[in-house]
């Protein structure tokens, strides 16, 4: 399980990696890393599937991180409801989450 000292320290290196959207350059001994201006982020990675995973990385990790966070407060917010008077709300709650993940298209 990733402990909020984990999410914190992905939340730091995001923030200071080069902002995106990053680009693959296509090359005859693999891909490079660029930005849209062309400037090389990364060099050449011979493995095209690596890169291709690295460049989506830069998208996608911050918003896992920012949904990891999101449902965390909200099951946070369902134990408080449970322990503070409110377990029908804190069922809604949780039915509420378990739905979203079931009806969720994770291919977007």
């Amino acid at each position: 399980m990733l402990t909020q000292d984990d999410l914190n320290m992905i939340k730091e290196r995001a923030k200071k990696a080069t902002p995106g959207p990053w680009y693959l350059v296509y090359t005859t001994d693999g891909a490079l890393l660029v930005k849209k201006n062309g400037d090389i982020i990364a060099g050449t990675c011979t493995e095209v599937t690596d890169a291709e995973f690295i460049k989506t990385a830069r998208k996608y990790i911050p918003q896992l991180v920012a949904e990891i966070d999101r449902l965390r407060e909200s099951i946070k917010t369902a134990e408080r409801e449970l322990w503070w008077g409110s377990p029908e709300s804190a069922c809604i709650r949780v039915s509420d989450l378990l739905k979203e993940a079931l009806e969720s298209d994770l291919t977007t």
